[in-house]
């Protein structure tokens, strides 16, 4: 399947031909341009790091091969800027619990067990 780089598209991948309509779904402007509660997936805190997981909106694949419109972010400690991102909103969830589970026992956030 190809994708359109840089395209917009909702949770379940299907384009958005509007990116205004991404920029809404994906920020609440009524609590000061916050994520929304649609765009979060997770939000956890381990020790000094807090782990970050959301809904993008904008394939960041950069290639027509891919799709990638999740992504879970580190914030502080020795992991801060380490990052992963997903096709799928499951990906998502399940990237979001591995990297919390993973830093709790000590490990870097993706690292296979």
């Amino acid at each position: 399947m190809s994708y359109d780089i840089c395209g917009w598209f909702d949770k379940q991948g299907n384009p958005l031909p509007d990116p205004q309509a991404a920029i809404e779904m994906r920020y609440d402007m009524e609590d000061g341009g916050r994520i929304s509660d649609y765009a979060r997936i997770g939000k956890d805190t381990v020790g000094d790091v807090l782990v970050s997981t959301v809904w993008l909106g904008m394939n960041h694949a950069f290639t027509p091969n891919g799709l990638a419109i999740f992504e879970s972010l580190c914030f502080g400690g020795e992991q801060d800027g380490e990052m992963m991102r997903y096709s799928t909103e499951q990906e998502a969830i399940d990237g979001h619990r591995r990297a919390v589970e993973n830093l709790r026992a000590g490990r870097p956030p993706w690292e296979d067990e």
